[in-house]
């Protein structure tokens, strides 16, 4: 509710004191000063005014809402939903999902990858081997392929990820730790009472341990993603070329039939006549033409035979 707090405060003091309608988009990125926040508390708040003015100060202290924006800017970035869970906490859509399947068991880590592929009502279910589009973010792909990897490193080739809870030191291993207080799999749902430290995790391990390995960045992952766009783009673009050429190549079949066809049918015409002809001469069809050529490139550049006699000394 809180999350929604500040915009709503902008949103009814324009529309109280300056008789303006602003619409959420736009108070998404403004901001009030702290006597004008205090003029319109929201209304589960009024009678605990002090902690209504914590939160102002909060969005008032110097560079908050620089942070906010830059912040929002990443959010917009994301393609689609980060999850589908909406309001439902990850043992809820759990429940829900179990509920909707005719009551199949869902693991933590079962539940935590269909949330980021549908809604618990919808027909889906989890598959280690599912591509990256079938995941509401390309890197969660990247995240199960890992975690699976290495849980069958530690826990053998039959590990069913699917069928068990998240492991939290093999979590920890896959994304380098815990970053900015989240893990890379499962953040909220991991007991972290339970799940070891990094550094412990270093003094215990040993060179048959499967390594740490460092979490990728956003800019790592926006690269792989741009990558990924690209050959797709190749692939995309091969094909074409490649159904062109099989178009021309049914071209010139048809052609080279219809020919033998006309030829066939004037012989016998000429036959009928006391006529012959002679044999047809073979189709000869152009190379395909490149598609593209060289640029800002003169006529005489190309021509070997030019006459530069009248430059000699």
């Amino acid at each position: 509710m809180h999350y929604e707090a500040r915009i709503q405060a902008i949103i009814e003091f324009h529309a109280q004191y300056r008789w303006m309608k602003v619409r959420k988009e736009e108070a998404r990125t403004m901001n009030l000063t702290k006597d004008q926040f205090m003029r319109v508390p929201p209304w589960w708040c009024r009678a605990h005014i002090q902690c209504w003015e914590k939160m102002v100060d909060v969005w008032l202290e110097p560079g908050w809402l620089e942070n906010h924006l830059a912040c929002r800017q990443r959010r917009l970035q994301i393609p689609t939903a980060p999850h589908h869970q909406g309001s439902l906490s990850l043992d809820e859509y759990r429940e829900k999902w179990s509920a909707s399947h005719d009551g199949r068991p869902c693991s933590q880590l079962k539940a935590w990858v269909l949330s980021k592929k549908g809604k618990a009502t919808a027909d889906i279910d989890f598959n280690p081997d599912d591509p990256s589009e079938a995941y509401s973010h390309p890197s969660i792909h990247s995240r199960v392929s890992e975690y699976t990897k290495m849980a069958r490193e530690v826990h053998g080739p039959d590990f069913d990820p699917s069928s068990e809870d998240i492991d939290g030191e093999i979590v920890m291993k896959v994304g380098g730790g815990k970053k900015h207080g989240r893990y890379w799999i499962g953040d909220g749902v991991i007991d972290m009472a339970s799940t070891p430290s990094l550094s412990q995790i270093r003094a215990r391990s040993t060179d048959l341990s499967p390594a740490i390995q460092p979490r990728p960045t956003t800019s790592q992952l926006q690269m792989e993603a741009l990558q990924a766009q690209v050959e797709e783009a190749r692939k995309k673009q091969e094909e074409m070329v490649a159904q062109m050429e099989e178009m021309r190549r049914r071209m010139e079949e048809e052609n080279q039939i219809r020919m033998e066809q006309m030829f066939q049918y004037m012989q016998n015409f000429a036959l009928s006549m006391g006529q012959s002809l002679p044999p047809p001469p073979p189709m000869l069809f152009p190379p395909p033409q490149p598609s593209t050529t060289t640029p800002n490139q003169s006529v005489a550049s190309n021509n070997e035979d030019q006459d530069l006699s009248q430059w000699s000394p």
